[in-house]
């Protein structure tokens, strides 16, 4: 019989759980199904975001559209000047936090799908985000998720996950890069299948784990490696493994080093 007290309280919500987490310093980021202040019911009721700030949660003002209900955080990914989110959403970097426990679409603010950028005070888009062909966002038609972000030495940033999608210089399937200013794909992508891991090294090497048996042309089973050519900016793909063994037996969900390897 206790009174609540303000903070975050993790609950499900439609069947949700914890979901990914990442570390920056001191920082924790988690999604999840959450509810946010509970001295304020109108401060981001069911957030799919928290932030532990060292010494306590903070808020995070993480804004989802009406149009776009079915919440689903994949992969947060921390560096030094940013924090990178991708999952199946539908996003608008809203302010003030009150306007986070209304949902109608605010129109003076832009809106990203799928994947979306925190610099440390502010929300920011890429682009229209990541959308799969034929989908229209405004009535909830998404046809995408981004399952994985991956940030390079230069700033670039991957998203890979289950899509086809048009950008500027072609398809880009399951597989796209993010040079500042829009989408790009990776060579033609997967055939067929997904991307659930992304890790890049300090060389600027892409390495992808997943489900599929092909990339670009490529046979390589649920893994494989990018090198992107620095004089024509063509992307060259590379199984891990040679012959038979052109990778692992069983799809991938996860990727890092260890002592540089």
């Amino acid at each position: 019989n206790a009174p609540f007290t303000p903070g975050y309280v993790a609950r499900t919500i439609n069947g949700g759980a914890i979901g990914p987490v990442a570390v920056r310093g001191d920082e924790l980021f988690v999604a999840g199904s959450f509810l946010k202040d509970l001295s304020n019911p109108k401060d981001g009721s069911g957030d799919p975001l928290g932030r532990w700030d060292g010494q306590r949660w903070v808020e995070w003002s993480f804004r989802t559209s009406t149009n776009y209900r079915s919440i689903g955080i994949r992969d947060i990914c921390a560096v030094s000047n940013a924090v990178y989110v991708g999952g199946e959403f539908r996003f608008q970097p809203a302010f003030p936090r009150e306007s986070l426990s209304d949902k109608a679409d605010l129109t003076n603010l832009p809106y990203s799908v799928n994947i979306a950028k925190w610099e440390g005070t502010n929300w920011t888009v890429m682009g229209d985000g990541i959308i799969g062909l034929g989908a229209n966002p405004t009535s909830g038609s998404i046809n995408a998720v981004v399952s994985a972000i991956g940030v390079g030495p230069g700033g670039e940033v991957y998203a890979g996950g289950d899509f086809v999608m048009q950008t500027p210089s072609g398809l880009a399937r399951d597989i796209a890069v993010w040079n500042g200013a829009e989408w790009a794909p990776m060579g033609s992508g997967l055939s067929t299948g997904e991307v659930n891991a992304i890790l890049v090294d300090d060389a600027g090497r892409v390495y992808i784990g997943g489900r599929f048996t092909n990339v670009s042309g490529v046979a390589a089973a649920n893994i494989a490696v990018a090198q992107k050519d620095p004089a024509t900016g063509a992307w060259a793909w590379s199984s891990l493994g040679r012959g038979v063994s052109n990778g692992v037996n069983y799809i991938v969900y996860a990727l890092e080093f260890y002592k540089g390897q």
